[in-house]
């Protein structure tokens, strides 16, 4: 069986294990590919690392991105490339740009209704814990908010409910809920489109794979094909989160026999360690409803994919 794992993060995104680390891992696992799949952001070095310790390993990023025709929310994609265009970084630093900007806003107007939240003190209190500040979002702004009592006391007395993390996020700080009225601070628009993203990434020759969709679609499965449907010229891959129900396995085998999509595969490893995650799996967990045969096929034409589009490239001058 081929093991690979080519979703997950490490310190140049957000968690806490480094490069080497990660290295040290694969090789402890035994593990023959790997992909680093960071938020907004190429981990080059990574690649470089994998190769001189026997591991094959390409350039990946995780693209945060929005769609405003099915799914009307954030999502993430996953894109591959041999090197990356200057329209593509830019777009990853205006997202990461962007949220910075984003927690700024949104913790200005929190002091302004007088809670407690010091901007450079909860900057601190991430950077300490290994988190990018440009990877920060409203779940931090949360827990942050929480860990002081006088917060808390205001925010019931001021709702009159007794609201705990991370309820405090669906009813404050998003719009739309209960009291987002109060506290809710819209921004400028600073995720690119699926099809902007698209439009790039088929003038460069970029594979994209829609990530862990178990947890962007929940269970709605109509709204997944929906979604599919609307965008089956964008996606060539689809990946296989390693938490993904046996439905969730299924349905996303049987869309990609149905538009030939080759599956990406698996953890979202954020390496977390110190607190119950249901969404970031180990490194390399296998999804109990994969078998081996199925990730060793899939592996082999990826890895022949990845073969036919290098030779397209250079028989194209790219």
């Amino acid at each position: 069986m081929n093991k690979i794992d080519m979703h997950f993060h490490t310190t140049l995104s957000d968690w806490k294990f480094t490069n080497e680390q990660v290295i040290d891992e694969a090789k402890g696992k035994w593990l023959e590919f790997i992909v680093a799949t960071e938020h907004d952001i190429i981990n080059t070095e990574l690649v470089n690392l994998a190769t001189k310790k026997g591991i094959k390993s390409i350039e990946w990023v995780e693209i945060s991105s929005h769609d405003d025709k099915i799914l009307k929310k954030s999502l993430h994609l996953t894109c591959y490339a041999n090197q990356f265009s200057g329209q593509i970084i830019d777009i990853l630093d205006k997202s990461r740009n962007g949220r910075i900007e984003k927690i700024k806003t949104q913790i200005r107007v929190l002091n302004s209704n007088w809670f407690n939240l010091n901007y450079d003190d909860f900057i601190a209190y991430f950077t300490s814990k290994w988190f990018r500040v440009d990877n920060l979002n409203n779940a931090h702004i949360d827990e942050f908010f929480f860990l002081l009592y006088e917060n808390r006391k205001l925010l019931s007395e001021i709702t009159g409910q007794e609201i705990w993390s991370p309820e405090f996020i669906w009813k404050c700080l998003i719009p739309n809920w209960e009291f987002s009225h109060l506290w809710w601070w819209a921004v400028d628009k600073y995720e690119p489109t699926v099809t902007e993203i698209w439009n790039i990434s088929k003038e460069s020759w970029y594979f994209l794979s829609l990530a862990h969709p178990n947890f962007t679609f929940q269970e709605d499965f109509d709204l997944f094909k929906k979604f599919i449907e609307e965008y089956k010229w964008v996606f060539n891959w689809i990946e296989i989160n390693s938490l993904a129900s046996k439905e969730w396995v299924q349905t996303i085998l049987e869309t990609s026999k149905k538009h030939n999509m080759i599956l990406t595969f698996w953890s979202d490893d954020h390496f977390v360690r110190d607190r119950i995650d249901l969404k970031h799996w180990k490194f390399w967990e296998l999804n109990p409803h994969m078998s081996e045969w199925q990730i060793t096929r899939q592996y082999k034409y990826f890895c022949f994919m990845m073969v036919v589009l290098d030779t397209l490239k250079k028989s194209w001058n790219y």
